[in-house]
């Protein structure tokens, strides 16, 4: 088996450091020192800390987007919510590889994810919110946007939030088993988006 390239190796450290030890704590230096190179082979593939960030996190979003669409393509047009919301939540339990490191980009570096959202992402949530709405006619575009944003939240705190998840279940292993992660996530997901509208109209009365 080849030995991974030089870019691989730093892209594979950074993803298991800035995982472990945050985005704003890991230095360039963690990197390399992990990596085995020197600082002038981050610079040349990268040139910044920034740059190699927005990497990272591209490498693994634009398969999973692919493997989303895939997925959603392939539903029949009568396909029930639940099994769009498997399309959206699957690939992202199953291949993301250090699950703390999205909630990490969420909420260390506001600024890094929303290039991360305009570029690869919006699209991708575009097709989904058709998808979405297309079974909940009964909800307007705002309040579909409110329950988009939270089934992100739902998946980030799911996926990030582990320790906090094995004490309120009691199950030491509590994203162990990926399939059922993602059927607890598509049926809270489903009973959220087809919630009536009334409760929140009630507010603006």
């Amino acid at each position: 088996m080849n030995d991974p390239s030089t870019k691989d190796r730093i892209l594979d450290a950074a993803e298991l450091l800035l995982a472990e030890q945050g985005l704003n704590a890991t230095s360039l230096r963690d990197i390399t020192s992990a990596a085995g190179v020197n600082l002038a082979a981050v610079n040349y593939h990268f040139r910044t800390k920034d740059e190699l960030i927005l990497a990272v996190f591209i490498r693994r979003v634009e398969p999973m987007n692919q493997l989303r669409l895939t997925l959603l393509d392939a539903l029949a047009p009568d396909a029930p919510l639940e099994d769009v919301l498997g399309c959206f939540f699957r690939p992202v339990v199953h291949m993301a590889k250090h699950k703390a490191l999205v909630a990490r980009m969420y909420v260390e570096r506001r600024d890094l994810f929303q290039q991360i959202f305009e570029t690869h992402l919006r699209p991708n949530a575009q097709r989904f919110a058709q998808a979405f709405s297309q079974r909940l006619p009964g909800l307007c575009r705002v309040e579909l946007g409110w329950r988009l944003h939270f089934l992100v939240g739902l998946m980030i705190h799911t996926l990030a939030a582990e320790p906090v998840l094995r004490a309120l279940s009691g199950d030491p292993e509590p994203l162990k088993d990926l399939d059922a992660v993602v059927a607890r996530l598509v049926a809270f997901g489903a009973g959220g988006l087809r919630a009536g509208a009334a409760m929140v109209e009630d507010f603006h009365a």
